[in-house]
């Protein structure tokens, strides 16, 4: 293998894959693996859940070009890349070393024959979407928060990814709470009514770094086992969570006999006043929330002091006192992308629905907490 390119087009491309690249005492994880073509080199990384793929990086046409491919350690070959002067850097593999070389630097690392380095193997493909960019990281921002971190719950530490002719879905719960976000589908191919798949949090987490943050569009496929994104020649491959998710449906159906309409700003506020309180290390601290027709008291009682306070609102309840968790409520009150919100409340123990006022393509459901004894 034989090739030479520019060093700042081979450290965005070792760069971009490596972040799929971890070191788990597999041989081939912790590497990159470079495959050199007649008209351009990809770089390859993977840890087996997640694998990145570049687009096809240009390298400086010549005679001597020789097609191949080794495995490299990543962070080794990405400091050293970084390191060499700008400008042309000659990148060949002699058995097993591979030299790098730039003006009158040259550097020997350990090569790998890529022999155990996983393949990309689609099966039957269910369908594909393509939406904007900055859609997926929408979608992410608003409903990451009530994503499980707990490995026991598996389904709910993914995202539901809910895909029709009409729109895309994508909703997480945690067991306490749920959030929703919808946006439309600029085109797609499937059979039937569409398709559902649960992607795990930190493969979504991985890919909207892996997109640009602005501008441009991606397409998703899924064979039902694996999803992947290809966006201008690039490729983000992850596996699917076989699991099922819970029936979110009618959680979000909302009923306007208990709505209430606020500054979502003014009860921030109010709740980073109430966590104030909390103990260190201490999570259970409630939140009392009495809803009257003009204004909503907040009220917090701890070891540390005591809190009362007001929020005016718009209400069509009364006389309702309900607990929240603080911290649920905080980072559903900071998901809303409008500073007027409407708040749907039933009984003391069902939960509250939380959308922007006059929307419904972004909401989140809050279980309320058990009031103190």
């Amino acid at each position: 293998m034989f090739f030479r390119a520019e060093r700042a087009d081979l450290l965005a491309g070792i760069t971009k894959a490596m972040r799929a690249s971890t070191t788990k005492g597999e041989p081939d994880l912790g590497c990159v693996l470079i495959k050199v073509m007649e008209d351009g080199v990809r770089f390859t990384g993977t840890n087996f859940d997640i694998t990145i793929e570049t687009a096809l990086i240009p390298i400086i046409p010549s005679s001597d070009i020789e097609v191949g491919g080794v495995l490299v350690y990543a962070k080794v070959l990405a400091g050293i890349i970084k390191s060499m002067p700008p400008g042309e850097v000659q990148i060949a593999s002699q058995r097993h070393d591979v030299v790098i070389s730039s003006g009158n630097v040259k550097m020997l690392i350990p090569g790998e024959v890529p022999m155990g380095f996983p393949k990309f193997q689609a099966e039957a493909i269910i369908g594909n979407v393509t939406m904007d960019c900055d859609k997926l990281q929408q979608l992410f921002t608003q409903v990451k928060h009530c994503a499980s971190k707990n490995p026991e719950k598996l389904a709910f530490t993914g995202a539901l990814l809910n895909v029709s002719a009409e729109r895309i879905e994508m909703c997480t719960c945690d067991g306490f709470r749920a959030a929703l976000s919808r946006c439309t589908v600029e085109r797609y191919s499937f059979k039937g009514e569409g398709f559902s798949v649960i992607i795990p949090m930190y493969a979504i987490a991985e890919a909207v770094k892996f997109l640009p943050k602005k501008g441009g569009q991606f397409t998703l496929t899924t064979d039902g086992n694996q999803a992947w994104i290809d966006h201008n020649g690039a490729k983000f491959t992850t596996r699917l969570i076989k699991s099922e998710f819970v029936k979110y449906t009618e959680s979000f159906v909302k009923t306007d006999k208990r709505k209430v309409i606020l500054n979502r700003g003014e009860l921030i506020a109010s709740i980073m006043r109430a966590l104030l309180l909390r103990m260190e290390g201490h999570r259970g601290l409630p939140v009392m929330l009495k809803v009257e027709k003009e204004y909503i008291q907040i009220k917090a009682t701890s070891d540390r002091g005591e809190l009362n306070d007001e929020v005016a609102v718009a209400s069509e309840a009364e006389g309702l006192i309900i607990y929240f968790n603080p911290i649920y409520l905080m980072e559903a009150l900071k998901s809303m992308g409008s500073e007027q919100i409407e708040m749907h409340f039933g009984t003391p123990i069902n939960p509250c629905i939380i959308h922007p006022l006059g929307e419904n393509e972004h909401s989140q459901v809050l279980v309320p907490m058990r009031p103190p004894a």
